[in-house]
C-alpha cells in the first residue's frame, strides 16, 4: 500500500511491484523494476502479470 504523509506521496518507478503486506509511506522514491515484497523459504510471495 502507498500512503501520503506530511504532504509527501511515494514515487514508484515503472515496472515496480509492491506486494500487499508492504507499506510505503511519505517521501520515498523507488526506482524502475524494483520488487518490494516478502520472501520466505519457498521464494518470493508475489505474482507478476
Amino acid at each position: 500500500m502507498l500512503y501520503r504523509f506530511a504532504g509527501h506521496t511515494p514515487s514508484i518507478g515503472e515496472g515496480t511491484f509492491v506486494g500487499a503486506p508492504a507499506g510505503v509511506i511519505g517521501n520515498v522514491v523507488i526506482g524502475d523494476g524494483a520488487v518490494i515484497g516478502h520472501r520466505n523459504q519457498g521464494g518470493w510471495q508475489h505474482a507478476r502479470s
